[in-house]
């Protein structure tokens, strides 16, 4: 049995489950969202995949604490085999794996006509962003799509750390006393954008100090036990 798929921008094919496909998580939605299937050959056979309901139970929070975006995780089957499909909206800002930033392929660089074509594309954007003071990006070709890597200034995001600890410390706070709550809930109670409160989430979850439980519906943010976050 097949998928009536082909790879594409969108769309990947993956035959086990390894945590480093949390980068192609986060390019799909640094770009137009998509999905990921799990149990699937290149060819868009159906091939199956162990541990299925493992999987469902555990990767939503997985991509949420890695990735900070919450995504849907779905058991499939056709005739005798199961296979997972995970389902990436676009992220209305840039999401980063690992310190990194990833996306599919270069569109949207033709739209704003930074890409004649790949070879002299890959050129424009590597000036571009020495000429913004930015490390210069990577360049991953899978399948059929260009896989980017851009790397932020260090020095901008020291910055950034020392400008919102109090609103860390603020958001800590709330979720404490307001646990299993989500990000419109603590802007509200904040006065501030939901923007800032992913932004800071997504801080405290790296310093392993809050997690994600639940489902996308109705789970919420709750405090790790152990030492509390330093005013």
């Amino acid at each position: 049995m097949f998928l009536n798929l082909n790879e594409s921008q969108n769309t990947e094919f993956k035959q086990i489950w390894k945590d480093e496909y949390l980068k192609t998580i986060c390019a799909l939605a640094n770009t137009d969202g998509g999905q990921l299937y799990i149990g699937v050959d290149d060819d868009g056979n159906i091939i199956g995949v162990e541990d299925v309901a493992l999987l469902v139970e555990t990767l939503p929070n997985k991509i949420n604490n890695r990735l900070g975006i919450i995504a849907d995780v779905i058991a499939k089957s056709s005739e005798d085999k199961s296979y997972i499909e995970i389902a990436v909206e676009k992220t209305f800002a840039p999401i980063s794996f690992g310190g990194k930033f990833y996306q599919r392929s270069g569109n949207s660089f033709y739209k704003f006509g930074f890409i004649e074509n790949w070879g002299k594309g890959t050129l424009n954007m590597i000036d571009e962003c020495l000429k913004d003071g930015l490390p210069k990006p990577t360049f991953e070709y899978e399948w059929n799509s260009l896989k980017t890597t851009f790397y932020a200034n260090k020095k901008v995001f020291e910055g950034l750390n020392e400008g919102i600890s109090e609103g860390l410390k603020k958001l800590y706070d709330l979720i404490k006393n307001n646990p299993n709550n989500r990000s419109a809930f603590f802007a509200a109670e904040l006065a501030t954008s939901v923007k800032n409160i992913e932004r800071w989430i997504k801080e405290l979850k790296e310093k392993d100090l809050i997690e994600y439980r639940g489902s996308k519906k109705t789970g919420g943010y709750f405090v790790k036990p152990g030492e509390p976050i330093n005013g």
